[in-house]
């Protein structure tokens, strides 16, 4: 019951999956990894998509208005976003994710690539960090800047390819990452040249981190943490904390 949002198949007025590998359609009307709000819902409706924001939201339509809470970080702080905005699917988990980055960022100037709608970039610029993020998606970059507005939040956030060069001429204290699961390479090689004193790179594909981080030149793997965000499957989410050994 942790995981707050679903797509769903359609055939012949009924909802659910088809099995792995396969056409073979599966009617769901119950899901053990599905919230209980959405498993309630699916009993008297055939929406192909759903999903239920931390204050126990339900919405089934792109245009509806999502928060997500923070007040574990300041008080009655939020993040407003729209239905089908990334979000980490398990809540509860994601909630151990953002305090544990708060805990591990060394240094004031913080560096964020794939920063999403700002899960990690608003609580940072909460904790005083001063953060620049960037992020390829249009509608994540607005949707955090109109926070950080609506918040007052110093935050400066870029619509930006990250697999393309980039001319970044500020000192990094921290750089931080959350790819998706093909990794960064190009990104890796920006890490080389520019030489943070702290990368934190959030990975959901161990493969691909253990790619990237083989590519980094003098840095040392100071920690690595598992998250189990997706329990009773094989996979979970990694943070992996590298220092720099020398300039």
């Amino acid at each position: 019951f942790y995981r707050h949002r679903v797509k769903f198949q359609k055939k012949a007025e009924k909802i659910g999956f088809f099995k792995q590998n396969s056409n073979e359609f599966l009617e769901i009307n119950y899901c053990p990894i599905l919230v209980k709000q959405i498993n309630s819902y699916i009993k008297n409706h055939k929406d192909l998509e759903i999903e239920v924001d931390s204050f126990f939201k339900l919405a089934t339509n792109k245009n509806e208005p999502l928060r997500l809470d923070l007040s574990f970080i300041a008080k009655d702080v939020y993040i407003d976003y729209k239905m089908g905005s990334f979000t980490q699917v398990n809540l509860d988990a994601n909630k151990t994710l953002i305090n544990l980055i708060l805990s591990l960022v060394k240094g004031e100037n913080v560096f964020e690539a794939f920063c999403g709608i700002g899960n990690f970039t608003i609580p940072l610029a909460l904790k005083n960090h001063k953060v620049e993020a960037f992020e390829i998606d249009e509608l994540s970059i607005e949707t955090l800047k109109q926070n950080a507005k609506r918040l007052s939040l110093d935050i400066k956030a870029t619509q930006y390819d990250l697999n393309k060069p980039l001319d970044y001429k500020k000192p990094i204290d921290t750089l931080i990452l959350d790819p998706p699961r093909n990794g960064s390479l190009n990104l890796m090689h920006f890490i080389n040249n520019k030489k943070p004193d702290q990368v934190i790179y959030v990975s959901c594909e161990p493969p691909t981190l253990a790619r990237d981080l083989s590519i980094l030149k003098n840095y040392t793997i100071e920690n690595i943490f598992l998250l189990d965000m997706f329990p009773n499957t094989y996979h979970f989410e990694t943070v992996a904390v590298l220092s720099l050994i020398s300039k």
